[in-house]
């Protein structure tokens, strides 16, 4: 658009009458200015534009314009082609004289410069030289002429100059901004110039009110309102209306109702446009009083009416006033109105009548693209993707043509199916009917893509959008963030910023997410920020993630800050905040959270008393559970499935079993979930037998188990040690399909290796599709737990080969098999690598190396690892367990009494280690403070401690005292027992052997390898053969328990000592392997004693003669 700058040709002109100079230099100097120059400005008064127009030398000749110097010679005005000026003025030929004002009328009327704007812009410039422009009639020729050509803001601007005498022409500029389609322009241009509405046509005039209403310019309508009731306009139907309109969708409802009210005349247009501002407020009372009001009027409804009514129904689910107006549209004729026939079919669906829905589609006589659209569309939303995939592929063998709307709701019915393949052929469709480059389209596109995963191709859509609107690049952000990919989340969210695209609360939800799981808290600050300046804190959901954020990071007082900040809180909010209190584990002040909310009279949800009762879980108060639990029912929640299993999950964890039965015997609905949760509650508890009996009840009831309740009911078989069931269930999860499950085979994994079914275990390994670090860590615990340190070593190499990076589980593992194997140079080289890697730094870690130097007897190392650990609690156990092992008793006294020192509390282990070395130094007195401050502690009835104790006491000849200890237990396992037998057989006590044997089998418990070992050994000292003997039998028969060679080396050791050596002779050459270097030593002092020197002979043959104890038995013999 030309700009003529016209306030500076005024100071140009005072310029010039001070240095004199030729009228047509100067008259040069404003014609002839560059048009391209003007043409390039775009504003008025540029102070720049003067000096590109006028410039002076130092010595006050004006240059730049080659043409003055012809005008300085009088010579006939010219304009070269240079300045694209060909045209002169008819009034300037020869002379200087100047045009008179007829001139200038004249030149302005020829014919062909009506419709010249470059002539008539210089005209004006030459006017505005000589002070003509204050002359009506010229000006008001110049303006016309700026009219006729379009130039309504140029003649605007001459016209602004002289508003008293410009009045007539502001209704012409009006109607022409309003005919070009600056309706915005017009507007302002109205209410500056105070038009007279009576010279205005009304469809100017609608166009004005129409424009306030596009634009809610509430004050401009109710100023243009103003103007109308001054000008009498405002009673025409027509005008009336349209403010009607203008208040209803403004939201001044009364406003629009008032003018109504005040209308002469109302027809059924009027009525529609307030009764459609009623219901697009939710006021649908208001909008079927409108309705009836407009019967009272005595006028008919419309189809428009009718849409609108239907709309409405259908929005508010009022069924049966949608069923009273369908049959009213029927009477009146309209079920055949392909608008009325989509509305009634709209509504019926969004009142889940889609029967009823699909039968008045079927009864449309013409069903066109709006009639197949909401019927698609209804069937998608409805979750019905499938059927609403039949009704496209039906309106497109009927020849009808779809458009952008029905196009995305098949994309989101393939969206809700995760049905790609047909999405994508959707997507080849919407190409070629050209619609790939609609942002709705495109928008639902990439939301259908990212959904079913294909981010690469939702991105593509995305790039190929020639307009990316924030809905598009929020539909790509989520898909990143359904799909867990964090970081292209933030990567997304940058792009956006730089880009200037103003983030919406859904970006921003994911953004906040993204940065919770990616540890990006700087990140999620500036988002933090970025919420502040666009005033978006109040969001209930962008508040809430801000909070659950803080609280994954551990910043309770900035989650704080922002609960505290907000003035309205919700329901949502605080439970948003009880969870993150939950997470802090300030379980009190969670509880304390539903008494606070309701005295701001937030009323509780379902979520509320769920986060309530896990705060009663973790204080472990059954009590205040309790009394929730009556607040639940009597509020009606039980009835809502979170609740109720939360309720089961509270009773089940606070130990009543009974309750939680109860409750879930109350369950209206019984899901998986609910089973689930029930299982999980009783295999808390460990009662296995229950919960694998449930587990039948639920498959009877007719549900199948899915993963979850594999994991609960293999870890309950894991416990209660049943693997038979184990098994059963092992060969259902293959059945399901459920065998490529990682977590599955890692639980099946370890069920196996904790019931020592090693062969089992490693199939379900090898047979693994992927294997994680937790794989691998469970079968290398149970190497290094069964002493089978090279084949746990052989896995952590063949883990790091396979890719799988160990963790300070792997390597703990690793060291203890290295203890396990004695093997210091490997033990060493994990050290090395652990060095490296930066586990140092985990305890567990560090009591693993503290354990496997000691294990190696390399205590020196060992006591270094050990002083540089941070917490020594279990590094001293470690410590000390190696030196018990290694027998060094002294050092165990020694560091358990500098555990006491720091104030370490010993453990049932550090006990136990502590009284075997009281029992191998005969420390009694030690041993006896060291019980006293075990019961103390707790451990009183520990049976591990009970165990050492006892032995402590039988190794230093205090039966009595051992058997008061023995007494003294709540429970006596199998190891308590073989203690006391044991040590009542070592001192030769075999009547008491054998009654205290007898007392274990009665009370139920089987006497184990030891004990059993126990016995023949006190039958040994106190010379019973024939009972030996029958018991020696009964080890095998009776108590089913594989003889070993110590159970031969009694019996060798018990014929030996009565003088029977044939039987002596017989069992060595009865046992499973060659016998030992002491079977023949017995057997050699057993010759010497009775005499037999043949026998020593033989039995000297057998052993080592460079043995000096040996020549000496048989130098005795001899001797004798």
């Amino acid at each position: 658009m030309l700009l003529l700058d016209y306030e500076w040709a005024f100071p140009v002109a005072e310029y010039e009458k001070e240095r004199p100079r030729s009228l047509f230099v100067t008259i040069g100097m404003i014609l002839c200015m560059p048009l391209r120059r003007l043409e390039k400005e775009d504003a008025f008064g540029s102070s720049e534009r003067c000096n590109l127009l006028f410039q002076r030398e130092s010595k006050g000749q004006c240059v730049a314009f080659e043409p003055y110097a012809a005008f300085q010679r009088q010579e006939k005005l010219q304009f070269q082609e240079s300045f694209e000026l060909k045209e002169a003025w008819p009034c300037l030929q020869i002379n200087t004289q100047l045009p008179s004002l007829e001139n200038f009328a004249q030149t302005l009327q020829v014919p062909g410069n009506k419709k010249n704007f470059k002539y008539a812009s210089h005209v004006h410039l030459y006017m505005c030289y000589l002070g003509l422009e204050t002359k009506g009639r010229l000006r008001d020729l110049v303006v016309s002429i700026f009219v006729e050509c379009g130039r309504i803001s140029d003649a605007q601007q001459i016209l602004s100059r002289f508003p008293e005498e410009s009045s007539c022409f502001w209704p012409t500029l009006l109607e022409r901004y309003i005919g070009g389609g600056e309706v915005k322009q017009a507007l302002i241009l109205f209410l500056q110039s105070q038009c007279d509405c009576a010279q205005l046509s009304k469809n100017a005039l609608q166009a004005l009110v129409k424009c306030c209403t596009e634009l809610k310019c509430v004050e401009q309508g109710l100023e243009v309102h103003g103007n109308l009731v001054i000008g009498g306009r405002d009673s025409e139907l027509v005008l009336a209306t349209r403010l009607v309109e203008m208040y209803a969708k403004c939201g001044l409802l009364a406003e629009a109702k008032g003018v109504l009210d005040e209308m002469p005349a109302r027809d059924v247009f009027a009525w529609n446009v307030l009764s459609l501002g009623y219901a697009e407020h939710g006021l649908s009372g208001e909008a079927f009083q409108c309705l009836e009001l407009l019967k009272m009027d005595g006028l008919s409804p419309n189809a428009v009416t009718f849409v609108w009514a239907l709309k409405v129904c259908g929005k508010t689910d009022h069924l049966e006033q949608g069923q009273e107006l369908h049959t009213e549209i029927a009477l009146k004729g309209y079920d055949s109105h392909s608008l009325v026939g989509s509305a009634l079919s709209d509504m019926y669906a969004k009142c889940c009548q889609l029967v009823e829905a699909e039968v008045v589609f079927e009864g449309l006589k013409n069903k066109d693209v709006i009639s197949w659209t909401a019927l698609i569309s209804e069937y998608a939303d409805h979750g019905l993707g499938a059927v609403a995939l039949v009704c496209f592929e039906r309106m497109k063998s009927e020849g009808v043509l779809a458009n952008a709307v029905t196009y995305v709701a098949v994309l989101k019915a393939c969206t809700s199916l995760g049905a790609l393949s047909q999405g994508q052929q959707v997507h080849v469709d919407i190409i070629e009917e050209g619609f790939e480059k609609d942002v709705l389209i495109g928008n639902t596109l990439i939301d259908m893509y990212a959904k079913c995963g294909w981010l690469i191709e939702a991105q593509g859509v995305f790039e190929e959008l020639p307009v990316k609107d924030v809905i598009s690049w929020t539909a790509l952000l989520a898909g990143y963030g359904e799909q867990g990919l964090h970081d292209e989340v933030l990567d997304i969210m940058e792009r956006m910023l730089s880009d200037g695209v103003r983030l919406d609360p859904i970006a921003f939800v994911y953004s906040i997410k993204a940065c919770a799981r990616c540890q990006a808290l700087q990140t999620g600050s500036r988002i933090h920020c970025e919420i502040l300046k666009e005033e978006l804190e109040a969001n209930t959901y962008l508040s809430s993630a801000l909070m659950d954020m803080y609280a994954k990071f551990g910043l309770h007082e900035e989650a704080d800050e922002v609960f505290n900040d907000l003035l309205l809180r919700d329901v949502s909010l605080w439970t948003t905040r009880m969870t993150c209190l939950l997470e802090f584990g300030l379980c009190k002040e969670a509880l304390a959270c539903l008494e606070e909310m309701q005295i701001e009279g937030v009323s509780p949800n379902g979520v509320t008393y769920v986060c309530s009762l896990q705060a009663c879980i973790g204080l472990d108060e059954l009590d205040v559970g309790r009394k929730l639990h009556v607040r639940i029912v009597s509020g009606g929640f039980d009835q809502i499935a979170i609740v109720s299993n939360a309720l089961v999950d509270f009773y089940a964890k606070c130990g009543s079993l009974e309750e939680t039965w109860q409750v879930f015997d109350h369950f209206p609905i019984k899901d998986m979930v609910s089973w689930n949760t029930l299982l999980q509650g009783f295999n808390e508890h460990e009662v296995g037998e229950e919960t694998l009996n449930m587990l039948e009840n639920m498959q009877v009831e007719g549900f199948s188990p899915n993963k979850i309740t594999f994991l609960v009911c293999l870890r309950t078989c894991r416990i209660c040690g049943d693997k038979d069931k184990g098994k059963r269930l092992h060969a259902e999860i293959i059945k399901m399909g459920y065998d490529g499950d990682m977590l599955l085979g890692n639980m099946l994994m370890d069920m196996y290796t904790k019931l020592c079914s090693t062969v089992e275990a490693y199939d379900v390994f090898k047979k693994m599709v992927c294997r994680d670090v937790v794989s691998w860590n469970i079968l290398i615990a149970f190497y290094a737990e069964h002493q089978l340190g090279e084949q746990g070593l052989q896995c952590l190499e063949q883990m790091v080969v396979d890719g799988v990076l160990p963790n300070s589980s792997t390597l703990s593992c690793g060291l203890n098999c290295c203890a396990s194997l004695v093997a210091p140079e490997a033990g060493q080289e994990l050290h090395s690598k652990i060095i490296r890697e930066g586990h140092l730094i985990d305890p567990v870690v560090g009591h693993a190396l503290v354990d496997m130097y000691a294990s190696c007897g390399l205590f020196t190392d060992g006591r270094k690892m050990f002083d540089k650990l941070l917490v020594r609690n279990v590094g001293y156990n470690a410590i000390i367990s190696g030196y018990a092992h290694h027998g060094h008793d002294e050092e165990v006294l020694s560091c358990y009494e500098d555990m006491l020192g720091e104030g370490v509390p010993p453990d049932s282990i550090t006990f136990a280690c502590v009284f075997k070395a009281c029992g191998n130094v005969g420390a009694i007195i030690r041993g006896q403070e060291a019980y006293m401050l075990a019961v103390k502690e707790g451990h009183k009835d520990d049976a591990l401690v009970g165990t050492m104790v006892i032995d402590m006491y039988s190794k230093s000849g205090c039966l009595m005292d051992a058997c008061h200890v023995f007494e003294e237990l709540s429970e006596r396992d199998v190891f308590v027992w073989s203690a006391l037998i044991a040590g009542f057989a070592r001192h030769g006590e075999c009547e008491a052997t054998f009654s205290f044997l007898e007392k274990m089998e009665s009370s139920g418990v089987l006497p184990d390898e030891v004990a059993l070992l126990s016995v023949l050994t006190a039958c040994s000292h106190s010379g019973l053969v024939e009972k030996g003997q029958a018991f020696f039998q009964a080890v095998e028969e009776q108590y089913r328990i594989c003889i070993t060679e110590e159970h031969y080396n009694c019996m060798i050791d018990l014929f030996s000592r009565a003088g029977h050596l044939e039987m002596t002779i017989f069992m060595i050459s009865q046992m499973p392997g060659r016998p030992s270097k002491r079977n023949w030593e017995t057997m050699l002092s057993a010759s010497r004693n009775w005499g037999n020197s043949e026998l020593a002979r033989y039995v000297f043959e057998k052993l080592d003669w460079t043995q000096g104890a040996s020549l000496y038995v048989m130098q005795h013999i001899y001797t004798i």
